[in-house]
């Protein structure tokens, strides 16, 4: 076992995750928004069509839920650096965690320019005996608003369906 996996294993048993499992028992819903861009008001195409799946199943009293966020970005012509920071919540009824692994993969173009990708949570893990489901949001905090906001602005995806 690799020194990345015992302390990935290690973490998953202190905070209460895990890394996502295979999708076997999972029961999944996807849905989408498109996002604009909001510190460009120029003429090239700006939004961001961003699908989130959401994912649980139960297990032994247990329920595990993970998201999986796939995004088109805006070609090249935009130049980069468009967020100062992104999360992605995943949250079983009381049990929440914020995954901030998506900050760097979201800025992050191909050598086309395109600002395409994707990004998997953890799993979050909750005891509980009522039928629960997984709910989602990706916040983003963005580069020069435009309009003096300041903060994440969070959008929310359908939850996956009750398990």
């Amino acid at each position: 076992m690799s020194v990345n996996a015992v302390l990935l294993a290690v973490l998953a048993s202190t905070v209460g995750l895990a890394a996502p499992a295979s999708a076997a028992g999972y029961h999944c819903r996807t849905s989408s928004h498109s996002l604009d861009t909001p510190q460009y008001s120029g003429p090239w195409a700006d939004n961001w069509d961003v699908h989130m799946t959401l994912c649980a199943k139960r297990r032994h009293g247990w329920v595990y839920a993970y998201a999986r966020v796939r995004w088109d970005g805006p070609n090249g012509q935009l130049g980069g650096g468009f967020i100062n920071d992104a999360y992605v919540r995943v949250q079983v009824r009381h049990k929440a965690h914020n995954f901030h692994g998506i900050t760097d993969r979201w800025d992050s173009s191909n050598h086309n320019g395109d600002y395409n990708g994707s990004y998997t949570t953890g799993v979050v893990k909750w005891k509980g005996r009522s039928k629960s489901v997984a709910a989602g949001s990706l916040n983003i905090d963005w580069k020069n608003h435009g309009d003096g906001r300041t903060g994440y602005a969070k959008t929310r995806f359908r939850s996956s369906p009750r398990v």
